[in-house]
């Protein structure tokens, strides 16, 4: 039902044969497994493609640098790559291949054109679509460990079998709208910080539009630090801090240089940076009421 592939000959083997496929077929099902607990960028463990019935399973971790061949297929602007929930997928993948893995059709967002419902999972859908009832017993695997059981096999080529059998049955939404449906995802594929998406991500935002500008300022450096220093985003600030610096911004009497909860070691390595968009936007506070 599949191949794994976990050395740089059995990669050489295969690696044409699947261009050919993708090519004569047009599209390729994509998905990854990874871990992702205490680091900002995810540790990639295996990287599953589908070209038709055929399923290809390239252990990253076993393969180490001859993985970036795989970007041959992958990054192929000429070839469609079919993803369930694209976006940490895609996140993962170009930051892998320093490349575009591009153009994309996301099954998810087109399930909900399709009147599957929003975020719909994949699961949920291939029974929904198709009428198959996919087990979810290794879902939270340890995807590090090695070797590999047959069982988390078969889970992650599941998990791309029937990308195809899904885009085959939505790929007639009107070409427009699956442009436009799909845009937040271009800044994802170009591995930018999307501002209007982290903002998305914060619960009970401030009212007004100079909070909202706070906000969005603290949590595009938020995601910054996160990407440099390789920790999870929360372990920087939390969205609780981050919301109530910004309320310290907007009140007067609140002491911008001692901020409780500002943890020494943030302080210290990214506190001038902090500090100078907190007294910035305190200045423009200070001018708005004198106006």
């Amino acid at each position: 039902m599949y191949y794994y592939i976990e050395t740089s000959d059995q990669l050489k083997t295969v690696l044409d044969e699947l261009h050919i496929l993708a090519q004569e077929k047009g599209w390729i099902g994509v998905d990854t497994e990874f871990y992702r607990v205490s680091t900002y960028w995810p540790i990639l463990s295996l990287i599953q493609v589908a070209a038709g019935d055929q399923i290809f399973l390239f252990d990253v971790l076993r393969l180490e640098e001859n993985i970036f061949k795989l970007s041959k297929v992958l990054c192929d602007p000429s070839v469609l790559k079919i993803f369930h929930s694209a976006e940490q997928d895609l996140g993962i993948l170009n930051k892998l291949f320093q490349n575009d893995v591009f153009p994309v059709f996301d099954t998810q967002i087109s399930a909900k054109l399709y009147g599957f419902g929003n975020q719909i999972g994949y699961g949920n859908l291939v029974e929904a679509a198709l009428n198959i009832t996919l087990s979810k017993q290794e879902q939270f695997s340890q995807w590090l460990e090695r070797p590999l059981r047959k069982e988390q096999l078969f889970y992650a080529a599941l998990d791309v079998l029937y990308l195809g059998r899904l885009y085959e049955q939505m790929k007639d939404i009107d070409p427009q709208v699956l442009v436009e449906s799909h845009q937040p995802l271009q800044k994802l594929i170009l591995n930018e910080i999307n501002p209007a998406s982290l903002l998305k991500k914060i619960k009970r935002k401030p009212s007004g539009e100079h909070a909202l500008k706070i906000l969005g300022r603290l949590v595009v450096l938020r995601e910054e630090i996160a990407q440099e220093d390789d920790v999870p985003r929360q372990k920087v600030m939390t969205d609780r801090f981050i919301l109530d610096l910004v309320q310290r911004v907007l009140k007067l009497s609140a002491d911008l240089e001692k901020i409780p909860g500002f943890r020494p070691p943030m302080k210290k390595k990214w506190g001038a940076q902090i500090s100078k968009i907190l007294l910035e936007e305190r200045q423009i506070h200070l001018q708005s009421l004198e106006n």
